[in-house]
């Protein structure tokens, strides 16, 4: 599975770096975003504010998550980890999943991110 991450915000890098030494199959493919932003590419209609907003990840089948369906699929793939992305699935788990993740997502650039979306598409 590839993984885009904001490589501009200081909290999306450490948690990748965390998610890489989870990843002990080698399961994951972590790639900046900035890298993609503009380029010819799975992504290339999705907004460049979208993409740094949430997280995105496509999966062995080319399926394009985003936001807590990203860790989801990321956790079934890392095999040994599995179990919590199936729980991430369960009604009622799934939930709590997507507010815990939209909370986080939607206040990550107080202070632990360089870049901000909204000078984004004001294109600062």
């Amino acid at each position: 599975m590839d993984v885009y991450y904001d490589d501009g915000c200081s909290f999306c890098k450490r948690a990748m770096r965390i998610a890489r030494r989870l990843d002990i199959f080698h399961r994951l493919r972590f790639l900046p975003v900035s890298a993609q932003l503009g380029k010819a590419g799975p992504l290339l209609h999705i907004p460049a504010q979208d993409l740094l907003y949430d997280i995105h990840g496509i999966d062995d089948k080319g399926r394009i998550k985003r936001g807590i369906a990203v860790y989801q699929s990321a956790l079934r793939a890392m095999i040994w980890l599995a179990p919590l992305g199936w729980l991430l699935m369960i009604p009622g788990f799934s939930h709590l999943g997507v507010a815990i993740y939209r909370r986080i997502a939607d206040n990550r650039y107080g202070s632990s991110c360089a870049v901000d979306p909204e000078e984004i598409s004001r294109g600062s």
